[in-house]
C-alpha cells in the first residue's frame, strides 16, 4: 500500500446536504399531520404525471416513426405500456389518499 493515495472522506453532514436528503428528512419528519401527508403525496403525484406525459409524447413520436425496424417497435410499445401502468399507480395512489 506503500505509495497508494488515499482520498479525504467527506463527513456525512455535507455529504446528505449536497444531496438535498438533509432537506428531506425535516420535511418528512414535518408530516405528522394527516394534511400535509396528502398534500405532499399529491404534489408528488402532479410532478410524477406531468413527467409521464411528457414520457409518453415522445414514445408516440418515436413509435410513429416508419424507419423503426419491429424489435425498435416493441421497445417502444412496451415502454409506453410501462407508463400507463406508472400513471395508473400514481391516479390509485392519489385516489386511497384523498
Amino acid at each position: 500500500m506503500a505509495g497508494k493515495k488515499s482520498r479525504p472522506k467527506k463527513s456525512k453532514k455535507s455529504s446528505r446536504a449536497a444531496s438535498g436528503r438533509s432537506s428531506a428528512g425535516r420535511r418528512a419528519r414535518a408530516l405528522k399531520t394527516p394534511a400535509a401527508t396528502i398534500q405532499l403525496v399529491n404534489a408528488g403525484a402532479h410532478d410524477l404525471t406531468n413527467l409521464a406525459t411528457a414520457v409518453k409524447a415522445y414514445l408516440e413520436l418515436l413509435g410513429s416513426q416508419s424507419t423503426l425496424d419491429p424489435k425498435q417497435k416493441y421497445y417502444v410499445d412496451r415502454a409506453r405500456e410501462q407508463v400507463e401502468m406508472m400513471v395508473d399507480l400514481v391516479r390509485e395512489l392519489r385516489e386511497k389518499v384523498a
